[in-house]
Order: C-alpha cells, then sequence, then structure tokens
C-alpha cells in the first residue's frame, strides 16, 4: 500500500455531500475565525516587510487578494503575506499534532479560489480535507517530530495545504501523488524561531509553496510515490514515529471537529497558565504586593517551548508564561489590546515585579497525566504570599469558550473592526454563515 496513493484515492472520492451538518458548521467557523485573525495580523510590523518585498516585483499577476492591505498580487504571493498575517499574533486555531491547521489552509486555499472562481462548496471541501490528512499525518508524526525542533504547522501544513488546493483544483489521482512529493520537498519550519517574526513566516512560506507545488504538479511535475512512507521519505527524515498509519480513521470522524478556538493571542500552551491565574486573581487581587513567589509547573515540551522568561518584545512575549500570567494576575485581560508593542513597552514595569518572583518547574507528573488521560498541556500555578498562605490552581485543558457562533462573530469584530469597515464586516459573517451558497468566492475577498 502506497500512502500517497490511498490518500489522492480517498481525496478524489470525498465531496460535500459526504459530510454532516455539524462538520460543515465548524468548518465554516474555522473559516471566519482565521480571516478575523488575518485582517488583525495584516497590521503588524512582519506582514509589512513581507508586503514592501512583494511589491519589489512588479511584473507579477493581479490575482489574488491581500487580506487587509486593499491590493492583488500573485497567488504564490498573496499566500506568502496572508500566510504571515494569519499567524503573526498567534490567535489562529489549534489542533493537536497539527498545529495551527487554519491558517496555513486558508492562506493557500483563498488565494487559488479566488483566481480560479471556486464556489463555496468546492472551499469548504477542500479546507475540511486538508484538515483531515494533516491531522492524521502529524497524529503519525507524533510529538516526536515536534519535541525535536520541527514546528509542525509548516512541516505537515505544506504537504496537508497541497493536498487540499489538489481537491479545490480537482486534480485527478496522479496529481495529487506528485502534489504530495512536491510538498515533502518544500517542509521546513524549526520551532528555535520561535517567538520571532520568523514563525509566522512558517506559515507564509508553507502556504506559498502549497500553491507553488499545486500548480507544477497541475501540468506533470512528477515526484515519488513513496515521499511520505519511503527510507528516506518524509516520515523518517523528519523523525516521526510512524506507529499510527496516516491512513487510520481517515474521515472517522473528520478531525475539523476537534479544532479549538483561542481566547488569548498567545502561544496556546500559555492558555492553561493563564486560566490558572485569572481564577487566582479573584481571590488575591488586592494580595498582589504580598506575592512572594510564583510557581509553575508544566509539562516538558511546555517548557521547552515557552522559553523566555524576561521577553524583550511582544513576539517574544507570546512564548512567555512568565508574561502571559503576569498580564492575567495584575488586569484580568488577555487579550489583543495586551499584545501591542505599545502596551509592553509602557507597562513592563509593572509585570517585571511578577516576573522576578516567577519559577518555572518541569513536573514529569503532568506528562504521564498528558499520557494517560489525553490532555493538553496541563499546568499548575501555585502563588506564595508573604505570610506563608498558599493559593493552587491547576487547569488540566485549555478552557474553551468560544463554541458558538456568536462568540467566533464577536472575537472576529474584534479582530477586523480598524481593518474593515462596520457593513463589511456584517457581511462577510453573512456570507460565511452561508458559504455553501456562495458561487464564486470573489464575492468575499471584493470586501476583504
Amino acid at each position: 500500500m502506497i500512502i500517497s496513493e490511498e490518500i489522492a484515492k480517498f481525496i478524489e472520492k470525498t465531496n460535500f455531500n459526504d459530510f454532516s451538518q455539524e462538520i460543515i458548521e465548524k468548518a465554516k467557523q474555522c473559516i471566519l475565525d482565521v480571516i478575523g485573525v488575518t485582517l488583525y495580523g495584516s497590521t503588524f510590523y512582519a506582514s509589512d516587510i513581507c508586503l514592501s518585498v512583494v511589491n519589489d516585483f512588479s511584473d507579477h499577476k493581479k490575482e489574488a487578494t491581500i487580506l487587509g492591505k486593499k491590493q492583488k498580487t500573485s497567488s504564490v504571493f498573496a499566500a506568502m503575506v496572508n500566510g504571515i498575517s494569519a499567524h503573526i499574533t498567534d490567535y489562529d486555531d489549534y489542533l493537536k499534532y497539527f498545529g495551527h491547521p487554519s491558517s496555513v489552509l486558508i492562506s493557500a486555499l483563498l488565494p487559488v479560489a479566488e483566481s480560479k472562481n471556486v464556489n463555496g462548496r468546492d472551499f469548504i471541501t477542500a479546507f475540511i480535507l486538508g484538515v483531515e490528512i494533516g491531522s492524521k499525518l502529524g497524529t503519525s508524526m507524533s510529538m516526536n517530530h515536534y519535541q525535536v525542533g520541527f514546528h509542525t504547522t509548516s512541516t505537515v501544513g505544506v504537504i496537508a495545504a497541497s493536498i487540499a488546493l489538489s481537491k479545490l483544483l480537482k486534480f485527478n489521482v496522479s496529481q495529487t501523488i506528485n502534489a504530495i512529493g512536491v510538498a515533502t520537498s518544500c517542509s521546513s519550519g524549526i520551532r528555535q524561531n520561535f517567538g520571532t517574526m520568523t514563525k509566522a513566516w512558517h506559515v507564509g512560506h508553507a502556504s506559498s509553496m502549497a500553491v507553488f507545488t499545486a500548480l507544477l504538479s497541475q501540468v506533470g511535475f512528477e515526484s515519488s510515490k513513496e515521499a511520505l512512507e519511503g527510507p528516506a521519505g518524509f516520515i523518517n527524515a523528519f523523525q516521526g514515529e510512524g506507529k499510527i498509519s496516516p491512513l487510520k480513521d481517515l474521515g472517522n470522524p473528520y478531525s475539523v471537529q476537534n479544532i479549538r478556538f483561542k481566547k488569548y493571542p498567545s502561544c496556546y500552551m500559555t492558555h492553561p497558565g493563564i486560566d490558572a491565574a485569572l481564577k487566582i486573581r479573584k481571590t488575591i487581587e488586592n494580595e498582589f504586593e504580598n506575592i512572594k513567589m510564583i510557581t509553575c509547573e508544566m509539562t516538558a515540551v511546555s517548557k521547552t517551548v515557552l522559553i523566555y522568561n524576561n521577553p524583550v518584545n511582544i513576539q517574544q512575549a507570546r512564548f512567555s508564561i512568565e508574561y502571559c500570567v503576569a498580564v492575567a494576575l495584575l488586569t484580568g485581560k488577555v487579550g489583543p489590546e495586551q499584545f501591542t508593542e505599545q502596551y509592553f513597552i509602557k507597562e513592563s514595569h509593572r509585570f517585571k515585579v511578577i516576573l522576578n518572583k516567577f519559577i518555572k518547574k518541569y513536573n514529569p507528573e503532568l506528562d504521564e497525566m498528558t499520557r494517560k488521560k489525553k490532555l493538553c498541556n496541563p499546568t499548575r500555578l501555585t502563588i506564595l504570599l508573604k505570610d506563608g498562605t498558599k493559593y493552587n490552581s491547576f487547569v488540566a485543558n485549555a478552557e474553551e469558550d468560544l463554541l458558538t457562533w456568536e462568540s467566533i462573530e464577536n472575537k472576529f469584530y474584534n479582530c477586523c473592526q480598524e481593518v474593515v469597515d462596520l457593513k463589511n464586516i456584517e457581511n462577510v459573517i453573512k456570507i460565511l454563515k452561508n458559504m455553501e451558497e456562495l458561487k464564486n468566492i470573489k464575492e468575499l475577498t471584493d470586501i476583504l
């Protein structure tokens, strides 16, 4: 059995009518959420830098919209800039073993769908299938792939996005196999760059390379059929465990249902700690000056990702459990307002007091708990006051309250109110809630 061939057959035979209404609704929520996050991210300097480089190329097609920038470029370049915008704030959704599926998939799919006049049903179908393959391949790679230093969002993401584009462009089995093979050689992204602009570049690169890969494969560019499972293929070269086949349980159930939306614009591994801090804050709101020590116990992988004990800018702060807990304790709010460079500079003196009392510890019991109960980044926070009083808060999984259309719409509005006018915000929400009825994606991109 050749994995790429089986994936290609699954992609070819699966269509919109195979999905339940629940799956379709979740997919539409993901698309709305990530478009809002992308519009928000388009206001950040990293997005501007990439756009300035793109604009140095004057002869490319004007076929795809750069979200929030009110201009068009080629599909490849639009995917690149949109990918950076989608991920620069770390506010995009999360899926275990895949990372941030919607940012890399939508950044690749939207430009191509716009340039090819794709309808809403085909777009949703391609997105769901991209999530599905990315999730199952990521599960096959396991945490080993991530722990040795690879960023799954981009390494797996470029393959998943290429497969999603294969469906969008109605490839045959042979073309999809070639797309998978080419994509494996585009796979890249290392975690050492977390806390810098380059983490967002991982998504921009993966999305743009997926577009380029699909376009090559469409016109006959060839690759190895065994690019995934071969002795020198992706799974082995990128140190995946491969104990679970990427073909196991395809579509049963569909992984899009497991995507989690972010409440806070920071690394998902900070979220349990933030939730724990917000719980304790209710008790010690008037005792901040009496804090002697804060101890944060975490899993091994959380400790290796949240590496910035004393962040010097807002990108590092997104990967600083110290900063995130301090913000939660001192303000009771952890949102876009608390993650701007201006806010970071203005309020840094307040947070330094908390940071200097912070101890971060690895607790192997939390790793064991994670394995047995299938948890996600369990975190224990203990605050010791000067009089010896202790306050404890344990959060097994990041709490999720963005479960309704209303909550996701509110996040969308907050993300893009400074980029898109109110009337167009309402139109985008209306279009996406009924996306399966959309005749042409341009009706959406024209107002973005």
